[in-house]
């Protein structure tokens, strides 16, 4: 049984895996993630190559590590100064992807990743002694 099941493995999804991982609340035996999609990000990859995005609007410190200077510390590593965009160093999406696929691998969420639909969500309440 799971102690956290997370329902759909895009930005969010993904951001609080991680913040779950690294934070030592879960791991990856009692953190489930499920998504339709055969990979974590798919729709946010799929809508953001569809407008033609170079940049995000958000600035370097938006991004789904617990680390608010992560992006930034691994854009000097692996990434060039056209990588950041603008006062607000905006990210290039190239460097966004590469980073959050670096996180997503790190956490293993491929040990967490279950492909399906959610159509229903139900709680159990008799061993809190609730009369509902």
């Amino acid at each position: 049984m799971f102690e956290w099941i997370i329902i759909g493995g895009g930005v969010h999804g993904c951001t609080i895996a991680t913040y779950l991982i690294k934070s030592g609340k879960a791991d990856s035996r009692n953190l489930l993630i499920i998504d339709p999609n055969e990979e974590p990000m798919a729709v946010w990859k799929r809508n953001t190559s569809r407008i033609s995005m170079n940049y995000l609007r958000s600035p370097f410190v938006h991004h789904i590590d617990t680390n608010p200077f992560s992006l930034h510390q691994f854009g000097k590593r692996v990434g060039t100064k056209e990588d950041f965009y603008g006062h607000y160093k905006r990210p290039s999406l190239s460097l966004f992807n590469e980073h959050t696929a670096t996180i997503l691998k790190d956490i293993t969420i491929q040990n967490m990743w279950y492909q399906a639909i959610v159509t229903g969500v139900h709680k159990k309440i008799e061993s809190l002694g609730c009369p509902y």
